[in-house]
């Protein structure tokens, strides 16, 4: 009697462990857990399909996984719950640093804070491709929807923006020329510009009465469509218009169908040889050099990683029509070897056959030359911490390297 009892009870327990759940399948109870929320309230699932939720008004309540979202803010909310932002493409919780927008380009979505402005006159956010179209940055800071009335330029960032590009492009150029030449904005009319699809706009950190600033078109690098425009009378009056100590000629690239961050991921070995072409430019607080560049962490420093492309801040003003047409045959060396390493392009620069130096020489000789490459070199240990020293056979160069390995790594921004 009181075995048979014993095993009675046994079963009991060994039953009392045992859970049955949702699909039909029984588990150990150490496996299941039950759902508290929504349709499957109260039924159980396998540990492994279920979460609990982290953010929100239902947090604690624990659903199906596959009810839900695990946002790039690393919290898990119900799928109607996160909140998708176009910038990156994650989907988040907290919608603190996001901004939706209503109107404009790219509206009826949400994105980055940086990725869009305020309007001031209908207290709405537009996305930064609007400015210039339907909102327009007015003398005293603000954003507003319609234009200030300016005889020479149009306001900072609110000219038209166009893209020249074709299905066809695969890597992208554009130039932001700074000069100050009053006889030039008083040669040419607003309008006169406007028809090259190039913008002439003012910037604060230029000579307010003959400072502006000359925004191409997106292009082709790979094409010849710049040097057909460049070659219009108004082009080349501005591309070879005065300049001072102040401005500076920065560089957008990208390519079609990355994000700034995968693009510059791929040319980021190149950084340190353009970096040595520009080395005074490097102690304007303006473009600092940084160890790292990443979406949203250097605006005002000598690489700028953008949404969708980069932007090269460092190089100083542009001097002429030949000497922007060089710029951009420089970028084509450099699109042509994406995904190269530094020691790649130190030692292209050394080398006296290579495209890279046959390219350089036509501004500087072939000593300033290896000056730039054990620049390049001390630049890219400061970021690195990899000795390219020891890999480059030419005379010298490692002292060189060395000799200026204090100058750069007091130019490095943390």
């Amino acid at each position: 009697m009181y075995l048979i009892v014993y095993f009675f009870s046994s079963f009991l327990i060994v039953m009392e462990n045992r859970v049955v759940l949702s699909c039909g399948t029984e588990v150990d109870a150490s496996e299941a857990i039950e759902i508290t929320y929504g349709l499957h309230q109260g039924e159980f699932f396998h540990v492994d399909d279920a979460v609990e939720i982290t953010y929100g008004l239902l947090r604690g309540n624990v659903v199906p996984t596959d009810d839900t979202i695990y946002t790039a803010d690393d919290e898990v909310v119900m799928s109607d719950d996160a909140t998708y932002c176009e910038s990156d493409g994650e989907y988040y919780a907290d919608t603190s640093d996001l901004a939706y927008v209503s109107y404009g380009y790219n509206s009826d979505r949400y994105y980055h804070m940086d990725d869009v402005v305020y309007c001031d006159s209908d207290g709405e956010y537009y996305h930064t491709d609007s400015i210039g179209q339907y909102i327009y940055l007015h003398s005293d800071g603000e954003y507003r929807d319609y234009e200030e009335e300016n005889l020479y330029c149009h306001d900072y960032h609110c000219g038209d923006r166009y893209d020249l590009t074709t299905s066809d492009t695969q890597f992208t150029i554009g130039f932001e020329v700074e000069k100050e030449d009053l006889n030039v904005l008083q040669t040419w009319d607003l309008s006169d510009v406007d028809d090259t699809k190039w913008s002439r706009e003012e910037d604060c950190s230029l000579d307010s009465d003959s400072g502006f600033e000359l925004v191409s078109p997106t292009y082709d690098l790979m094409t010849d469509d710049l040097d057909n425009d460049v070659a219009t009378d108004i082009l080349t009056s501005h591309l070879n218009a005065s300049h001072s100590s102040r401005c500076g000629g920065h560089i957008n690239f990208g390519i079609k169908g990355l994000t700034g961050s995968e693009v510059y991921e791929k040319v980021q070995g190149f950084v340190p040889v353009l970096l040595s072409l520009y080395q005074r430019r490097l102690n304007s607080r303006y473009c600092s050099p940084k160890k790292e560049y990443k979406y949203g962490n250097a605006k005002f420093s000598a690489v700028n990683v953008k949404s969708g492309y980069i932007e090269f801040r460092a190089p100083s003003a542009v001097i002429s029509v030949s000497n922007l047409l060089w710029r951009r045959d420089l970028l084509r060396i450099m699109a042509k070897n994406v995904d190269k390493g530094t020691l790649f392009f130190i030692r292209e620069m050394l080398t006296p056959t290579s495209q890279l130096h046959k390219h350089l020489l036509k501004v500087v000789d072939a000593p300033t030359i290896n000056r730039r490459a054990a620049f390049a070199a001390a630049m890219a240990e400061a970021m690195t911490g990899r000795d390219y020293a020891k890999w480059v056979t030419y005379e010298g160069f490692a002292e060189a390297k060395e000799s200026l390995k204090v100058q750069v790594e007091g130019l490095i921004q943390e």
